[in-house]
């Protein structure tokens, strides 16, 4: 999976992988698989870098996912964080 992703007003920690949770998923909902985790840089958001991970073991339960905000619950904490260009391949 490639994707691009970038923060707004603060480093941003961002946890990448996947889940088979079904239903609606939150931001209190843990990711099962984390494959990687990153850290945006403040003000990255004007200027995306592009990230990638590998999702080993995918079947056609697997949700991809993506999670902010997993240091602090607080609300001064938040960054806008937008994701984008996002390409799967599949081996």
């Amino acid at each position: 999976v490639r994707f691009t992703a970038g923060a707004e007003k603060i480093n941003t920690p961002l946890q990448v992988g996947s889940t088979t949770t079904t239903g609606t998923i939150d931001s209190g909902t843990d990711i099962s698989n984390i494959c990687r985790t990153v850290e945006l840089p403040k003000g990255s958001n004007s200027s995306p870098q592009e990230y990638s991970f590998d999702v080993n073991g995918a079947g056609q339960t697997t949700r991809l996912s993506w999670r902010t905000n997993i240091t602090s619950g607080t609300w001064g904490t938040y960054s806008d964080t937008p994701i984008d260009n996002i390409l799967v391949s599949i081996k």
